[in-house]
């Protein structure tokens, strides 16, 4: 049986309810984003045409294969996951890396947000 990638998202729905020290809240807030990013972009990775799944790098170049290949796709939905996606990617990579960073909370609520309609969109306008 393969892995559910949409079981990340589950994940991070359920961090983000489980902040109740606020001294960890922002490791919460910045885990979920991570888990969301990846529940996304594997979802559509494994939803892409086989010939391209075949070409997809195995490292960290796969996410920007990913992300063009939405990108080109022929449908405005396209474009708009592969926009979301990289979107994505950019806040992950702010919530990793950053120790400075605005309000956590207020951006995971919107990430895991677009996460969950971009796993919509790819469900209902595959390439």
């Amino acid at each position: 049986m393969s892995f559910d990638w949409t079981d990340f998202l589950a994940v991070a729905d359920k961090l983000i309810s489980m902040v109740a020290d606020r001294r960890l809240a922002e490791g919460y807030y910045r885990t979920a984003i991570g888990r969301a990013y990846f529940a996304a972009i594997n979802f559509a990775k494994y939803a892409l045409p086989q010939q391209s799944l075949d070409r997809c790098p195995e490292d960290a170049n796969g996410h920007g294969y990913v992300i063009r290949q939405y990108k080109n796709g022929t449908s405005r939905d396209h474009k708009v996951v592969g926009d979301d996606l990289e979107r994505l990617r950019i806040i992950r990579n702010k919530a990793d890396y950053r120790p400075m960073w605005g309000d956590a909370g207020k951006q995971c609520a919107a990430e895991l947000s677009r996460a969950h309609r971009t796993i919509e969109r790819v469900k209902n306008h595959p390439l």
